[in-house]
């Protein structure tokens, strides 16, 4: 299907029952799915390349661009790389989300001019995401100063319907994590009727970023052997 291997209705994903996970010395492996890393990568950077190229496809489907804003959902390892990545695409500002304060804290010291929002349990998703855009100055600019893109990495429900709340009308939410098969509880009129465009992929390419030089403008490789929190 045009080389869009992800899309395969035969998918075998390590670590998806019934595959096996790479937590083992060996594994077996199709030698045309398997890529040399050069010797400038180490086995540390090696490892985020499966996120960042789920990451950089996600910017690309997106349309992410220079001087856009968005909303990064979620602080983990996804989310921050996301966070990198962005803001290595010229997007701004930034805002990133998470449940947890220690999780956003450590998104500030990685991307300091990125801001942060702690989604507020009490609130609904439409509480959430009406604070999440007053971070935007949403009060003075209006409907088109709200974000144009949001970059949900957590795939939970609630998080969803947030992110599609906090996009502004002709934006896009990019679905990169993976939650349930089945969301009842998506604000599906609002969707369409605000013409938010949606997507859901898995995908995995690309070492070269590393090499190039372009990982080094998204993530500090300093960074790269330190724990995520």
């Amino acid at each position: 299907m045009d080389g869009r291997y992800n899309l395969c209705e035969d998918v075998q994903f390590a670590g998806v029952y019934p595959y096996h996970g790479t937590i083992q010395r060996y594994k077996t492996h199709p030698a045309k799915w398997c890529h040399k890393l050069p010797s400038s990568v180490s086995y540390a950077e090696g490892a985020l390349l499966e996120p960042l190229s789920v990451v950089m496809h996600g910017i690309k489907s997106a349309g992410l661009s220079l001087g856009r804003g968005a909303v990064i959902c979620g602080a983990g390892p996804i989310g921050l790389i996301a966070l990198a990545a962005a803001r290595a695409s010229g997007a701004h500002p930034l805002v990133i989300t998470d449940l947890e304060p220690k999780r956003l804290a450590f998104a500030k010291q990685f991307v300091p001019s990125a801001f942060t929002y702690q989604v507020d349990r009490n609130l609904d998703a439409q509480g959430n995401a009406k604070k999440i855009r007053e971070l935007f100055d949403f009060e003075h600019v209006g409907e088109y100063g709200a974000p144009e893109t949001v970059l949900e990495c957590t795939g939970v429900e609630s998080s969803v319907i947030t992110a599609a709340y906090t996009a502004r009308r002709g934006g896009t939410v990019m679905v990169i994590g993976v939650g349930r098969e089945i969301m009842n509880n998506l604000p599906f009129m609002h969707l369409s009727l605000a013409e938010v465009g949606g997507l859901h992929f898995m995908h995995s390419t690309s070492v070269g970023k590393f090499e190039s030089g372009f990982a080094d403008t998204a993530v500090d490789r300093s960074q790269v052997h330190q724990s995520l929190p």
